[in-house]
């Protein structure tokens, strides 16, 4: 395992824009892909029932936004207890790991990562979407536009009751 701190540097921003969520319900801001480099705008969808946004930018790009009060610790302990899925941890610092996640004997092998923001009132849990397979350069260029996440205003609440 490599622990490494991760952080965004500033000309990692290019080919990046800011992306603007208010209009989805989630008064924040994040820079993501342009059409240049994906070929389609963001797109970013709520799921009423479990309160949890996905943001797309075409193939490669897919993650999760949900106002979740769990640690990455408590992420690990998850993994250590799948049955299916071997869990490999590449990198990992204080708000976010990168894992290689891999059926027992190395087969369909992929990445993922998950990141914990914290916030005034909860923390923000955004992750790739565990429904499909990511390549290390795929996940670290999600995470990129991860760490540029912002709220717009002081955050009250992901989905108001």
């Amino acid at each position: 395992m490599v622990n490494e701190p991760m952080q965004a540097q500033e000309n990692d921003l290019d080919g990046l824009i800011a992306f603007d969520m208010s209009m989805s319900g989630l008064d924040a801001t994040m820079f993501l892909p342009d059409r240049s480099t994906q070929g389609v705008d963001p797109s970013l969808q709520l799921d009423d029932i479990t309160a949890i946004y996905t943001l797309k930018v075409g193939r490669g790009f897919a993650m999760t936004i949900r106002e979740e009060n769990r640690s990455l610790d408590g992420i690990k302990a998850d993994w250590e207890r799948d049955m299916v899925w071997r869990h490999e941890i590449i990198s990992e610092d204080a708000e976010t790991i990168i894992v290689k996640r891999s059926l027992p004997g190395g087969d369909m092998e992929h990445y993922h990562f998950v990141m914990s923001k914290p916030s005034d009132q909860a923390p923000i849990l955004m992750r790739s979407d565990a429904m499909q397979e990511f390549s290390l350069s795929q996940v670290e260029r999600m995470l990129n536009s991860a760490r540029t996440f912002q709220w717009n205003t002081e955050p009250i609440a992901l989905v108001q009751h």
